[in-house]
């Protein structure tokens, strides 16, 4: 008995001694590698407890259940400056909203010093795919969505057409209360449905449950992959067994939506001029596999499931909570007249609430960054390998130099005001690693942008809580939907 104690205790203090000499030695490469590239150190968040960091992940757990995260980063990046060590996301991780580091982590050397972060909470959801690869098989999948994503292939308003008649005639015309967050999001999935697999899922169908169930299970699946990604090297306390069957779920939907897009085109019962504005048509031929053909269809069609639908929601949100702004834009689409404040609100909702509150990579080598170290900020900083870099969006979007004085203020006449973009303003990514769908979500949200400001007088706010209650999974919309009572014409 007493060997055992003896030998349980030599065994802790084995691995205790192993965790500090690895943090040494860690330190002494980090302070190398400062040295060596005339780096300087950046303000660290300093917990009470270093080795565990316990009141970092009970802070920001509290601010993810409470639904403020977004209220917690700025009081950092006010104290600290624009970029700051924070221990929450690992060791020596880094939070910023600096442009330049942004810019030299997706563009200088977002090809070949970064991967990203997410790959590993994606995989059991969307396999191998654009969203959650690197390198050869990266550069791979995007060379084929480049292809697909021409304005050739997406211009076809017709298709786009039926589905939002469908999605207004869901709309009350008595100026009850409505969650148009939902209906956009039905429009939304019977829309990418169609592009990706050639047919309407029937979200907005009210007899068919199998798309209700779909919806449910495809968010669940985006939920528990964000949280798997919010906790980080954490993440191995999180055994969510209702994760794991939404995944199986909604890759099963998607293989069978699959199997009979790839029946009718074997039985001719499609027209062959729409073959080329299908996804799956093109992708059967290039995959090799049947598991590498739903990884593929499943990137391409998860990301466009919310970003559309959620957009329009914030611009009425948004537009509910500032009646004057969708009284202009109805007298300035109602003239005919170009369609820049209607680009202005949507620069304007994406920048205060955007779709993508905040992206992460891991360095895969030592490097640097050209901002965030010394007392100014001013100076490089040094990562070491696999250290995570974290850019915060909406703090970048509410930076007052760039945006002025009145930056946390929802006002699109700034865009009017100049028309040139800011610099840090890059609401689908940047670089080699953008969205490829940017362009098909931007027609989609302007084509209903232009045909509800025609038919509907004024949206009026109809939810207690008057500001903007985040819901965090893969991608940010509202906690409590938007309701609104519409008035047509």
């Amino acid at each position: 008995m007493l060997l055992t104690i003896r030998g349980g205790v030599v065994l802790l203090l084995y691995f205790i001694v192993q965790y500090f000499l690895r943090r040494l030695f860690t330190r002494i490469r980090y302070e190398i590698g400062v040295y060596r590239y005339g780096c300087k150190h950046p303000p660290t968040l300093r917990p009470w407890d270093p080795i565990f960091n316990i009141d970092s992940i009970i802070t920001n757990l509290k601010a993810r259940v409470e639904h403020r995260v977004m209220k917690l980063d700025p009081a950092n990046f006010q104290k600290y400056g624009h970029t700051v060590q924070n221990p929450f996301f690992g060791r020596g991780a880094i939070q910023t909203t600096s442009i330049e580091n942004y810019q030299a982590m997706m563009s200088t050397k977002g090809n070949n010093d970064f991967i990203a972060a997410r790959n590993w909470a994606m995989k059991p959801m969307a396999g191998l795919g654009i969203i959650d690869t690197d390198g050869s098989a990266w550069a791979y999948h995007r060379a084929m969505a480049k292809a697909m994503f021409t304005w050739a292939q997406i211009n076809d308003p017709a298709s786009f057409g039926v589905h939002f008649e469908r999605m207004m005639g869901m709309l009350p015309r008595d100026e009850s209360t409505v969650d148009v967050r939902q209906i956009f999001d039905k429009m939304n999935m019977d829309a990418q449905s169609e592009f990706c697999f050639g047919e309407s899922v029937g979200a907005l169908s009210e007899d068919d449950e199998e798309p209700r169930r779909f919806m449910k299970e495809l968010g669940n699946a985006m939920f528990g992959a964000g949280k798997r990604l919010f906790a980080g090297h954490w993440s191995w306390f999180i055994q969510d067994k209702s994760y794991w069957e939404s995944c199986q779920f909604v890759r099963t939907f998607i293989s069978r939506l699959i199997d009979r897009a790839l029946e009718r085109e074997k039985n001719k019962d499609i027209d062959s001029e729409k073959t080329h504005r299908v996804l799956v048509y093109e992708y059967a031929r290039a995959a090799k596999t049947r598991e590498e053909l739903v990884d593929m269809l499943f990137c391409l069609f998860m990301p466009g499931k919310d970003t559309p639908g959620t957009l329009l929601g914030h611009i009425l949100f948004a537009c509910a909570r500032n009646p004057h702004v969708w009284a202009k834009l109805r007298k300035k689409v109602s003239a005919h007249k170009s369609l820049e404040y209607l680009q202005a609100v949507i620069n304007e909702t994406l920048r205060l609430y955007p779709v993508l509150d905040q992206t992460a990579r891991t360095s895969q080598t030592g490097l640097t960054l050209p901002r965030g170290g010394g007392p100014t900020g001013s100076s490089p900083i040094y990562l070491l390998p696999n250290t995570m870099i974290v850019v915060n969006f909406w703090c970048m979007n509410c930076c007052e130099d760039l945006y002025g004085a009145d930056a946390h203020l929802y006002r699109p006449e700034r865009w009017e005001e100049n028309l040139e973009l800011p610099k840090g303003f890059s609401p689908f990514g940047l670089g080699p690693r953008n969205c490829p769908r940017q362009n098909l979500a931007l027609f989609w949200i302007g084509y209903s942008l232009c045909g509800l400001v025609q038919r509907i007088a004024s949206v009026e706010n109809r939810d207690p809580v008057e500001e903007f209650v985040e819901d965090i999974a893969l991608t940010h919309g509202s906690l409590n939907g938007v309701k609104v009572g519409l008035k047509f014409e």
